[in-house]
């Protein structure tokens, strides 16, 4: 909450000519986005890559004693999932920036409608600015769409390589198990 007080009082201090230079959507998206970022890598962020190492240490640790083929069979696919994200994660980055760009334009597009309303209906242009508005939504969708295709299959590939995993790991434990290689 003090954060995004501090922004928006440094915000209301900048002259006209930072007004002039970016558009109050831009403003908008820019303040809504980075300072939810910033409150979720501040709660979550921190605390959440620690509990997921120490959890992954731990695993490795106890799969270690029990079995050193075992924990190749566990690991093997977290690596797999490390290069799916590698590839993944940079284009999905890019869609992101489109798609906060595009969430930017339809508020600018709102905000210059709604404090022009009165030039638009003197001037008889709702039509055409309703026209308007149809494209910069109809672009916003092109580009949630793509956004959300790569976002898709980023999922999928985490999904599947997690259930292939869990699959080798208890066919490769399962058939120790069997053969008294090892114990539950």
């Amino acid at each position: 909450w003090r954060t995004r007080t501090s922004v928006f009082r440094r915000l209301l201090g900048k002259g006209f000519g930072f007004a002039g230079r970016f558009p109050s959507g831009d403003v908008m998206q820019r303040l809504d986005s980075d300072l939810a970022g910033v409150s979720q890598f501040s709660s979550t962020g921190i605390f959440w890559p620690m509990s997921s190492v120490v959890t992954l240490v731990a695993a490795v640790v106890i799969l270690v004693r029990m079995n050193l083929l075992l924990t190749v069979v566990a690991v093997l696919p977290m690596t797999l999932m490390v290069l799916a994200w590698w590839r993944i994660g940079p284009l999905l980055d890019r869609y992101i920036q489109q798609w906060r760009e595009q969430m930017a334009a339809t508020n600018n597009f709102l905000e210059a409608s709604y404090s022009g309303i009165r030039m638009v209906k003197a001037c008889a242009m709702e039509e055409r600015n309703g026209a308007r508005f149809r494209k910069v939504l109809d672009e916003r969708v092109r580009v949630t769409m793509s956004f959300m295709r790569v976002y898709a299959m980023q999922e999928s590939a985490r999904n599947a390589i997690s259930g292939l995993a869990l699959l080798f790991v208890l066919a490769f434990g399962g058939n120790l198990v069997i053969r008294g290689q090892l114990t539950l």
